[in-house]
């Protein structure tokens, strides 16, 4: 019975296995920021603290994992961790407005899903107007759209998806952490990495994706940062 049960875990999330990305080598770029000071984010009267999926209107995705895992277990155990299931350089949109606070893009294209020490993945941080920090992991090396210090509004394509660090298969791995000092909660409880459960507007019922659902995104693109950072031919 315990084989079988561990057996059934290990195909659900072969597909998309992380480890808590925190667990990965230390970011190299990425600058503190102070969810206080308000400087150069949104307007929290035009920011209304809404949240799309991350990625162009009118796609769709599935869910290879998420919030807290499968029954508690697996890699995104104790987070509100959602995997996106997006093919290899699809572009990723800002699910919300915000200012970049992070960027790694130097971790080259390699995956190393149960050895976290042998590589590092990939990362843009946006912080929001309410100190929250939306995390968009695993992008390719140079995959990043963005640079710190950018505010980007929400659909903005912001970078592309990748296989980077510790990761089995390419995808995305989204999660917004609580401000600074705040924990992080949702239905399961409490988090153990401070992140916390966020609705998507575009996704139906109450706005939380599920493990194998499949969403269609309303983000409409604004900018894609990606197609003006690409050098001029």
């Amino acid at each position: 019975m315990r084989r079988s049960a561990i057996a059934l875990l290990a195909a659900a999330t072969a597909v998309c296995a992380i480890v808590s990305c925190i667990r990965c080598t230390p970011p190299a770029t990425t600058q503190p920021t102070d969810p206080g000071s308000g400087q150069g984010l949104p307007d929290p009267r035009v920011d209304e603290a809404v949240y799309f999926l991350p990625f162009a209107a009118n796609t769709t995705y599935a869910v290879a994992q998420g919030a807290f895992g499968i029954a508690g277990q697996g890699s995104h155990a104790g987070q509100y961790a959602i995997d996106f299931m997006l093919p290899d350089r699809t572009p990723i949109a800002a699910a919300r407005a915000g200012k970049v606070v992070g960027v790694r893009q130097s971790c080259p294209n390699v995956n190393c899903p149960f050895t976290p020490e042998a590589c590092c993945g990939n990362y843009v941080r946006i912080e929001h107007a309410d100190g929250t920090v939306a995390s968009y992991w695993h992008l390719p090396q140079d995959g990043a759209c963005v640079k710190i210090g950018d505010v980007v509004e929400r659909g903005d394509l912001i970078g592309l998806s990748g296989n980077t660090g510790i990761s089995l298969a390419p995808h995305l791995h989204f999660s917004v952490r609580a401000p600074r000092g705040q924990p992080g909660a949702g239905r399961f409880g409490t988090s153990t990495d401070g992140s916390m459960e966020v609705p998507f507007a575009d996704v139906p019922g109450d706005g939380v994706p599920v493990l194998f659902g499949g969403y269609t995104s309303g983000n409409a693109v604004t900018t894609d940062r990606c197609a003006a950072s690409q050098p001029a031919s």
